[in-house]
């Protein structure tokens, strides 16, 4: 491992396949217990893995097993799910390093010098060149790092004990390379400098300072650290105390004389995370292996409290004690502790004497493990900023319990370290209700229902902001708790969670998370609370942010790792309502108008022009509208099947009906018109939320006469109208049809007059979802021939063969009942199937393939109906609620044909789609199935 990854067996080496397959076996060989599949793959590829991914792993996995096998002592065990490489020890190269390091650790404690140099020397020479060599991915680039630092700190070592031997000339001779190979590494400038002034060369120590510093100043704009600058003070005065020291005394060391006990007090109140609390407790289950576990979760959710619950519980498991440490990793002042500062305190409290504990992170880490083998301890590390602040104060040998809590997903120690991560989310509402009752008393949230729903509405599930509610309650138990929520709901943003004199309130506990940033991710965290929708896809947030896809992605991936947004699905993005709060009040704060309107300018063109995307494929002989470009920065989403582009719409209904609301309110009128037209099918055929649509419908409406929008006038009467029919309200559409036609006739517009004499036509016969009975067929033929006619002054518009089959249809139905019948009709009905096919509309081309299924069932003609009503079914697809229409059509005409086995499928088919539609023809379906066959 420290150098090229090779393997030997009976004195040869072992050819280990591939570079992937060699990262695999790297991976298993350095992560300590049995890993996933899914652990694998996040090592090996730092990208969005393929499909395939886990079948190539599998494939390594094999490979190895296969390899593996040849050496009884090392095996490959698969269980579960779960991979495992069982190994004897000390047959890894780092193991002996491990080894060596602990026996120089107790060499230098009792004094043996010598020994202590002859084995830090051998550590280092166990380095043959780069880490892990040839390969690449995140578990190889987080490990090459720790084990290049590993090195860097045995070197470092093992000059320091040549230095404090005598051999400063060896010394100064390989610190003059080093520090060129690394000049910003302060530890061998000390170094360098302390070689040369046992030597006697005062001068050219402190010219090495005056470099340093120069080199500091220059390329990083710092100054050099308080140990150099205080070895710079000391080799001015000539601390006697900078000569060699004399050989260490003999001491005990590395045993604890007490029992340490560093749990602070378990929450007194305390309620749900029972799963979570089952899940720690089996993960730290194996005395065998060393634990180790993330709790992350964005602040205020109690990862503290409940590693600390967990911790009370499980101590009697641990019986060497529990060491437990703040890291200030998120914290007011934002001063994260430094990993060797820690390790002397718990160095300390394990009663290794302060004269014993060397200089140095690495050093200092390498006696912790030290004194922890052999021992069961438990480690709460509370409060992480990052996985390099944790790495060090990890113990190393089985039988400890680690815990680490952060607002960060520390990644690097899942994918190098094997930590289990676990997600703490918002509080259930039964969570919400069991802490209520904990801290107020069941009597008193039981008598009030409603403010305790209003109270979990609020506080979104976060157990700090409860506190505070709850802390609020308890310090006025005479006001009843409609009064709090009342309270809570009228202060704007968090203001309503503020604990005066306090850190500790949610707002400040978002701004230490928030302070962490880099400042593209903040600036992107700040401005997605401009987006009016619940959540946000990828290209939604890449518009947002006006950048590229890959920069977008990346600060996507920041904010998630530091629990200010989630990732819920694949690419799909959500603020929770507080965090969503606490961001508005910093765009408000932080970012000015003009900027606010570039964000929200470019939300708003994406949407409107993805959307327009959509709705042309889903209607590609549609109008299409004529927008402005978009807003520099707009990437619109451009699905381009037909089946896509449902999808996004399933994807996107709630951001776009949130929009339409957000443009209606801030004046966006256009926007609100152009979103309404693009939603209109999706609305009313394919998901049908009729009723919803008509209130939207009309709220558009208002917008066009607010812009004195004739056209757009007349199309939202007539849509509006659709859907009252739709309603089974066919009397009640007329006003808007005849205000649609009207406004036709008006304007000298052909079409819409055509549209506006059909839709009045809806109103005679009450739905086109059944034929026309002889005196509707004759009431409605006035409007179809007109329609007609208007349609042949505008036959080259694209719209005009779709709705032309239409009234079409209509002169059929006439044609059926007062000219001739069947033969009569038929001609009719295909040349409204010619429209429909020239089309290219499925939606329009499927209801002529269903009304043309239902003259030839009223004809008898069973095989034609069938045929045209499976064909209206193929193309409604999958995704569709017209599909149910075309599903009862087909068992109506099975069943009446006597064809039963056939009818009772599709009867059981349209039932199960009808349980999860709100279609208002949904009644009428159900008592068309009724009649059983």
């Amino acid at each position: 491992m420290l150098g090229a990854v090779r393997g030997h067996h009976g004195g040869a080496e072992v050819p280990l396949g591939s570079p992937q397959q060699r990262v695999i076996l790297a991976m298993l060989l350095l992560r300590p217990g049995p890993v996933t599949v899914e652990h694998l793959i996040a090592g090996l590829w730092s990208t969005p893995p393929t499909r395939a991914a886990a079948g190539t792993v599998r494939t390594y996995l094999s490979r190895l097993r296969a390899l593996l096998h040849r050496d009884d002592d090392t095996r490959l065990v698969s269980d579960g799910g779960m991979h495992e490489l069982r190994r004897p020890p000390g047959s890894l190269d780092l193991d002996l390093v491990e080894r060596d390091l602990a026996d120089a650790d107790a060499a230098e404690a009792a004094g043996d010098l010598d020994t202590a140099r002859r084995l830090v020397a051998r550590c280092a020479r166990r380095w043959s060149g780069p880490v892990l060599t040839g390969l690449d991915g995140p578990f190889v680039t987080a490990r090459r790092g720790s084990l290049t630092e590993r090195h860097m700190a045995v070197v470092e070592r093992r000059l320091r004990l040549d230095l404090d031997a005598g051999d400063t000339a060896s010394v100064v001779a390989a610190l003059a390379t080093l520090t060129d190979e690394h000049p910003f590494r302060e530890n061998l400038r000390e170094l360098l400098m302390l070689a040369l002034y046992r030597q006697g060369r005062t001068a050219e120590a402190l010219e090495v300072f005056a470099a340093t510093r120069s080199l500091l100043r220059d390329e990083l704009g710092i100054d050099p650290g308080a140990r150099l600058a205080t070895l710079h003070r000391r080799v001015l005065d000539r601390d006697p105390t900078l000569a060699a020291p004399g050989p260490p005394p003999v001491a005990e060391r590395g045993r604890p004389t007490v029992r340490p006990a560093q749990l602070p007090r378990a929450a007194a109140a305390f309620s749900g995370r029972r799963a979570e609390l089952v899940e720690l407790a089996e993960l730290t289950a194996a005395a065998d292996t060393t634990a180790l576990v993330v709790i992350g979760g964005m602040g205020g959710l109690g990862k503290t409290t409940l590693a600390v619950r967990w911790a009370h519980a499980a101590a009697e498991r641990y019986p060497d004690g529990q060491l437990f440490v703040d890291l200030r990793g998120f914290g007011p002042d934002g001063a994260a502790l430094d990993p060797a500062e820690v390790l002397a305190e718990f160095l300390d409290a394990l009663g290794v004497p302060d004269r014993h504990v060397p200089r140095g992170t690495p050093a200092r880490a390498a006696l912790f493990r030290s004194v922890l083998n052999g021992r069961r301890m438990l480690v709460l590390l509370d409060n992480a900023r990052d996985g390099d602040q944790v790495r060090p104060l990890l113990p190393g040998a089985p039988g400890c319990a680690v815990v680490v809590t952060s607002r960060s997903r520390l990644r690097d120690l899942v994918v190098a370290e094997g930590a289990t991560p676990i997600h703490l989310g918002p509080f259930s509402a039964e969570e919400t209700r069991a802490y209520l009752r904990a801290r107020l008393g069941g009597e008193r949230v039981d008598a009030e229902p409603a403010a305790v729903a209003g109270i979990e509405r609020l506080c979104g599930g976060s157990p700090l902001a409860l506190a505070v509610v709850a802390g609020r309650a308890l310090t006025d138990p005479a006001f009843p708790l409609a009064a709090v929520a009342a309270e809570l709901a009228a202060e704007p943003g968090l203001s309503g969670f503020a604990v005066a004199g306090s850190g500790s309130d949610v707002r400040a506990a978002f701004s230490w998370s928030y302070r962490s940033l880099p400042a593209p991710a903040a600036d992107l965290f700040r401005r997605l609370a401009l987006h009016p929708g619940p959540h946000v896809a990828l290209a939604g947030a890449v518009s947002l942010a006006g950048a590229d896809r890959a920069t977008t992605r990346a600060l996507l991936r920041v904010l998630c790792d530091a629990h200010l947004l989630s990732e819920y699905a694949p690419e799909r993005f959500r603020l929770h309502d507080l965090l969503r709060a606490y961001a508005t009040e910093l765009v408000l704060r932080d970012d000015d108008a003009a900027a606010r309107e570039r964000v929200t300018r470019r939300i708003v063109d994406h949407y409107r022009h993805s959307a327009v995307n959509a709705s042309d494929v889903l209607q590609p002989t549609r109008r299409r509208l004529a927008l402005e470009p978009p807003a520099e920065g707009v990437l619109p989403e451009a699905p381009q099947r037909y089946e896509a582009a449902v999808a996004w719409y399933d994807a996107e209904i709630d951001n776009l009906t949130a929009l339409i609301e957000f443009c209606r309110r801030s004046g966006r009128l256009w926007a609100v018109l152009h979103l309404t037209w693009t939603l209109d099918l999706y609305r009313t055929e394919i998901r049908r939320r009729v009723a919803e649509w008509a209130e939207r419908l009309g709220q558009a409406l208002e917008c066009a006469r607010r812009l004195d929008a004739d056209w757009w006038i007349g199309y939202l009467h007539s849509s509006r109208g659709r859907c009252t029919v739709m309603l089974g309200r066919p009397a009640d559409a007329r006003p808007d049809f005849e205000a649609a036609l009207a406004v036709g006739r008006a304007t000298d517009d052909p079409l819409r007059t055509a549209l506006a004499l059909h839709a009045l036509s809806l109103t005679v016969i009450g739905s086109h979802r059944r034929p026309p009975t002889a005196e509707e067929a004759t009431a409605v033929h006035p409007y179809a021939r007109e329609a007609l006619e208007l349609y042949g002054r505008v036959d080259n518009h694209p719209n005009v063969a779709a709705v032309a089959a239409s009234s079409r249809r209509l002169v059929g139905w006439y044609a059926f009942h007062h000219g001739g019948g069947y033969a009569a009709a038929l001609p009719h009905f295909h040349a409204a199937l010619d429209s429909g096919e020239r089309s290219g509309n499925r939606h329009g081309l499927a209801a002529t393939l269903l009304d043309l299924g239902r003259l030839h069932r009223a004809a008898g003609a069973f095989d034609e109906a069938v045929r045209a009503h499976r064909g209206a079914l193929e193309l409604y697809g999958e995704r569709s609620d017209a599909r149910i229409e075309a599903l009862v059509e087909l068992y109506v005409t099975h069943r009446d044909s006597g064809a039963h086995g056939h009818a009772i499928p599709l009867r059981t088919e349209a039932l199960r789609l009808l349980a999860a539609t709100r279609s208002p023809d949904a009644d009428g379906y159900r008592r068309a199935l009724d009649a059983a066959p």
